[in-house]
């Protein structure tokens, strides 16, 4: 998915949204293995995704649609849960860098869908994640919610929620799951199960236990993902909200900061950031008023000193900001400050 091509050769092609291949998705999600069936999902509608909206259509197995990023259109087949297809971007369209392969697999309810997305030469790619828009159910978990700078993806039924936290560029997705109740006495609902994420999906790093608490009504949430036997890391303690409201704010443009000049370029909630002369770069989501996401700098791109989170506020004429920034897993501070106003 081609960027902001001043910096899409240092930045984009090593940073891509995942480092993900389709071989990843092995055992950590049973939607891999689900069979198909005569009939066809509909996939109809809109979808939160780490690209942006995506809005599909299908006529028997044929589905289109487009998505935010550089007026992104989209094609291919269903079968059963899968679905093959085709991804082209603005302004050409084609090979090789606007153009390439998606594969998709839906989950049984056709409410989340996990997949990947390649260039035309197949060499590169990320990940394709989302959820389907739609109206929350009373007592549901379902939807998307912000979660520090990133998205989380929830899916409730039969008793249970499956979820993906998609935190930033260089991390890999954490698949979630466990069993939903309601509890009386604390007027919450809680999940209790397991997270796993790539590359072993094992203890003692990539695997352990999982805590959730939903405040009634279900707009926010407190997630706790601690190790194998139980032990709370306080950087894996989140606070979560749902996606609701406004439309995001547009902040495209240029900004004088107190960390030079950067340009802003977006499309929906989806935007992008580039200073020093391209060699660095944010990137994450418009939630309102409000940008949560990733920054990297020339060096490694990576954690720990040349990569880490940033929120930016904006007020809403769109003409300032103030936020902060900080390393990998370290806390905002008022040591680190992030100031703009708009040149244009």
């Amino acid at each position: 998915m081609k960027k902001d091509k001043n910096y899409l050769n240092e930045v984009w092609y090593n940073k891509i949204f995942y480092d993900y291949i389709l071989g990843q998705y092995t055992s950590l999600n049973s939607i891999n293995n689900y069979k198909r069936r005569g009939d066809n999902l509909d996939v109809s509608g809109q979808w939160s995704t780490n690209w942006g909206i995506l809005k599909l259509a299908q006529e028997g197995n044929v589905v289109t649609g487009n998505y935010e990023w550089d007026n992104g259109r989209f094609e291919g087949t269903v079968d059963g849960y899968n679905f093959k297809g085709t991804w082209m971007q603005a302004p050409t369209y084609e090979c090789p860098d606007l153009k390439g392969e998606l594969e998709f697999k839906f989950s049984v309810t056709g409410k989340s869908f996990e997949g990947t997305w390649r260039y035309c030469d197949l060499t590169k790619g990320g990940v394709w994640v989302g959820a389907k828009i739609t109206k929350p159910e009373v007592n549901s978990v379902d939807g998307s919610w912000t979660i520090n700078n990133g998205l989380l993806l929830l899916e409730q039924g039969n008793g249970k929620v499956d979820g993906t936290y998609i935190g930033g560029l260089n991390e890999n997705p954490i698949r979630l799951n466990g069993d939903i109740k309601k509890n009386d006495n604390l007027n919450k609902f809680i999940v209790d199960g397991e997270w796993v994420k790539a590359p072993t999906y094992d203890c003692p790093e990539d695997k352990g236990k999982l805590y959730m608490e939903f405040d009634i009504p279900i707009n926010n949430a407190k997630i706790y993902l601690s190790d194998c036997d139980g032990n709370i890391d306080k950087n894996k303690v989140f606070e979560v909200s749902r996606i609701v409201g406004p439309e995001p704010l547009n902040i495209s443009g240029d900004w004088n900061t107190n960390i030079g000049d950067i340009r802003f370029i977006q499309n929906g909630g989806v935007a992008i950031g580039s200073y020093k002369l391209g060699k660095a770069s944010m990137e994450g989501r418009i939630i309102g008023n409000v940008f949560i996401g990733k920054w990297y700098e020339a060096g490694s791109y990576s954690c720990p000193y040349d990569s880490g989170d940033v929120q930016l506020i904006f007020t809403s004429n769109a003409k300032i900001f103030d936020g902060y920034w900080a390393y990998c897993n370290e806390k905002f501070s008022s040591d680190n400050r992030l100031e703009g106003v708009k040149i244009t």
